[in-house]
């Protein structure tokens, strides 16, 4: 996880997640709650709350989880196993935008 964190930090990636966060804020004009499957440490996810939007993120690594910043609301699990209706009670707000994430935190 280290080593993807720092890998985050150079010119290139910091390019990239710029990039990646400016199509997703176009795309989720209107939105206000997001739920964001795979987040792993929160990089794109981080850029949302920075722009007001209300994150939760879900990540089946407790690891990448632990170094999402406390502005990301989070849930350890897995999707595939999460009965939505039981398993997200502790999501406060009634409607989330879907957000499927790409992060690379998985792969680290």
């Amino acid at each position: 996880m280290d080593k993807y964190l720092q890998s985050c930090k150079t010119e290139f990636w910091k390019k990239v997640f710029k990039a990646e966060l400016d199509y997703i804020l176009r795309q989720l004009k209107g939105a206000k709650d997001i739920l964001s499957v795979g987040c792993g440490p929160a990089v794109i996810e981080t850029g949302l709350a920075e722009h007001g939007f209300n994150v939760t993120g879900l990540d089946i690594s407790k690891e990448a989880l632990d170094r999402a910043p406390d502005s990301i609301r989070t849930i350890t699990g897995s999707a595939e196993n999460m009965d939505p209706c039981s398993s997200l009670k502790s999501i406060k707000t009634q409607s989330h935008t879907p957000l499927v994430s790409s992060d690379r935190a998985a792969n680290s």
